[in-house]
C-alpha cells in the first residue's frame, strides 16, 4: 500500500526546492549551519540588548 504524501510535506519540498535548488548537498548542509548560526546570534544580540534597555532604565531612574 503506497503512502500519501500530506499536502503540507508537498509544500514544504516545493519550497526548498527553491530555496536550495541547484546547490549540491554540501552546499545545502553549509547553508543550513550558517541559517542556524544567524538564529542563534539574533537571539543573543536581542538578549544582550534588553539587558541594555534595563540598564538604562535603571540608571534613568537614579
Amino acid at each position: 500500500m503506497k503512502k500519501i504524501a500530506s499536502k503540507g510535506s508537498i509544500l514544504g519540498g516545493i519550497q526548498q526546492r527553491a530555496k536550495f535548488g541547484g546547490m549540491d548537498t554540501s552546499m545545502m548542509t553549509r547553508m543550513k549551519e550558517l541559517e542556524d548560526e544567524n538564529r542563534r546570534l539574533r537571539k543573543m544580540y536581542l538578549e544582550e540588548k534588553l539587558k541594555a534597555e534595563i540598564a538604562n532604565e535603571y540608571l534613568a531612574k537614579k
